[in-house]
């Protein structure tokens, strides 16, 4: 299906829900590669749907997702309550830095343009005001993201399970990737690997980042897995040092801070 046509299901679709729950939606956005126009004839179909207060309908998971087909076309429809909303764009974590752009600059199918467009205007401004702090104790939850992934690839390597370590190699890429968006206080525009052409654009990364990236993603073999993926490591490690970042960790749980 082409671009115009997945647009005009969405609409629909828009059109569907906003006969069913009224002013209960607040807007509806594309999401994915048909909002920024990249889809192709094979890419499936992303609307998130803003409420007023949580909706779910059923088929639907319990943070708010339905996937069916259309004919042809996959399509992945999300409900977001407003609240959850506006706490997914100013709760900055590992996964933010791949979920919070189309909050920012949607593409309207369902709603009042005006008033979607004031309150992306909104969650704009509470992202530009997010002090440094807040990245990098993110950037910190995020390295310790790495640190599981990459100890994933050295249990599959122990193991000398090459396809699971390929499969761990290819998740601590991804984890790198938001890492250094978060130490960057940036986010991606495509959660996928072309995160890595996106961050040649960062100020601050570490050494050999993206030759690292290249190099464990086509890696292959136990040794070549290994040694790329602890060199990897080692230079996320470096960064997280020069940038002031660090893992939350305890000697004693007694310690444990359970206190906003």
């Amino acid at each position: 299906m082409d671009h115009e046509s997945k647009v005009k299901v969405a609409e629909e679709i828009g059109r569907i829900l906003g006969e069913k729950f009224g002013k209960d939606i607040l807007y509806g956005f594309l999401s994915g590669s048909v909002a920024r126009g990249e889809d192709t004839e094979l890419s499936d179909l992303e609307v998130v749907f803003v409420t007023k207060e949580k909706i779910r309908i059923p088929g639907m998971s319990s943070d708010g997702y339905r996937e069916f087909m259309y004919k042809d076309l996959q399509v992945q429809i999300e409900f977001r309550a407003k609240n959850e909303t506006e706490e997914a764009v100013v709760a900055v974590g590992p996964y933010w830095p791949i979920e919070v752009a189309y909050f920012l600059n949607p593409r309207i199918i369902l709603g009042d343009k005006e008033s979607a467009q004031a309150l992306a205007s909104v969650f704009r401004k509470r992202v530009d005001n997010l002090p440094d702090s807040t990245f990098q104790r993110a950037a910190g939850h995020s390295l310790l993201w790495i640190r599981e992934s990459f100890h994933k690839v050295l249990n599959a390597c122990d193991e000398e399970d090459e396809i699971r370590a390929v499969q761990s190699a290819s998740g601590m890429c991804d984890e790198a990737a938001k890492f250094v968006a978060l130490v960057n206080g940036r986010y991606y525009y495509r959660a996928d690997a072309r995160m890595s052409e996106e961050s040649k654009s960062f100020s601050v990364l570490p050494s050999d980042f993206h030759l690292l990236l290249k190099k464990l993603t086509l890696a292959r073999g136990i040794d070549e897995i290994r040694a790329t993926a602890t060199g990897l490591w080692s230079t996320c490690k470096a960064l997280a040092g020069s940038e002031e970042v660090v893992i939350e960790s305890y000697e004693s749980l007694k310690n444990l801070k359970l206190e906003q």
